[in-house]
């Protein structure tokens, strides 16, 4: 569980700042992992055995960079179970929110380190690179060799899209400052859309802000249109000023939050419904009674 936190100078939890924390939400000065300072973070294994890493960023607003040294990988599942090809990237993005399986072979003795990339100024105020440490492995040597893992196949249903929606993201300034708003609308008590169950839906998601967005879709899982990131995903990031486009499955019926995954981009009214009607309720019609009422973080 990969998380930050803000801490002042006496080390304790920094006061919330409106400004630039409700405009990008708050970022933190220390890195986590499992809840302890990520630089204290690690663990003992033999060469050749193979883990199973879960990853989840938990952090209230920063999204993870990610690399691994002085072992092999390659993710085998994402927000929605285990993929149907794993695929190896020698950086893993990880937005607020989204989970990430891995399958880590330490074909190697030695120390394993899991990188945080963190963005800072050097001495001439050029913003670099730096890693942190995110959770570190001493990699006993050993004569076990590696094993293949076969996992088991996984088929993704061949759907395509019966409609086009777009969710535009942007921000206005109102009485009590900056509002973030979906689709022109701050806190709307009115769904965004309504879609029956099983319907297959193409989604733009339009950030017409600078500031990033990891959208986030309750009860239904979506792929992202250009296959570039694959798996099935409840959460995606949307950079600033940039459209990325998903297809959602809609095959769980009720009333679910959209929303970003920024607590504060939340707070100030960038959160939404989607209902899906029960099979044979038309499209369009009222939330079923037996529906759960709205929620709210």
């Amino acid at each position: 569980m990969l998380d930050d936190i803000l801490l002042s100078e006496g080390k304790r939890p920094a006061p919330f700042s409106s400004g630039m924390e409700a405009m990008h939400g708050r970022t933190g000065n220390v890195l986590l992992t499992n809840g302890r300072p990520s630089k204290a973070a690690g663990a003992s294994v033999e060469q050749g055995t193979i883990e199973r890493w879960r990853i989840v960023n938990t952090a209230n607003a920063r999204t993870m960079a990610l690399e691994l040294e002085g072992a092999s990988f390659r993710v085998i599942g994402t927000d929605g179970g285990l993929l149907p090809a794993p695929y190896t990237t020698k950086r893993l993005v990880v937005p607020v929110g989204q989970r990430f399986d891995l399958e880590v072979t330490y074909d190697r003795a030695g120390e394993t380190k899991l990188q945080s990339i963190v963005l800072a100024l050097d001495a001439n105020d050029k913003v670099v690179e730096v890693k942190v440490p995110a959770f570190s492995v001493d990699v006993a040597a050993s004569d076990r060799e590696p094993r293949e893992i076969l996992l088991p196949a996984v088929e993704r249903p061949d759907r395509s899209p019966s409609t086009t929606k777009t969710i535009a993201f942007d921000a206005v300034s109102g009485p009590k400052g900056i509002e973030w708003r979906l689709n022109g609308r701050t806190h709307s008590s009115e769904p965004l859309f309504t879609f029956a169950e099983g319907e297959t839906v193409r989604i733009r998601l339009e950030n017409k802000a600078g500031p990033e967005h990891p959208f986030h879709l309750h009860g239904q899982f979506f792929e992202i249109a250009d296959k570039k990131q694959p798996g099935l995903k409840d959460t995606v990031l949307v950079p600033g000023m940039s459209t990325v486009e998903i297809v959602a499955y809609m095959d769980n019926p009720g009333r679910w939050m959209a929303h970003c995954h920024i607590l504060e981009h939340a707070e100030l009214g960038m959160m939404s419904e989607i209902v899906v009607t029960p099979s044979g309720d038309p499209p369009g019609g009222e939330a079923p009674a037996e529906s759960p009422p709205a929620m709210r973080h």
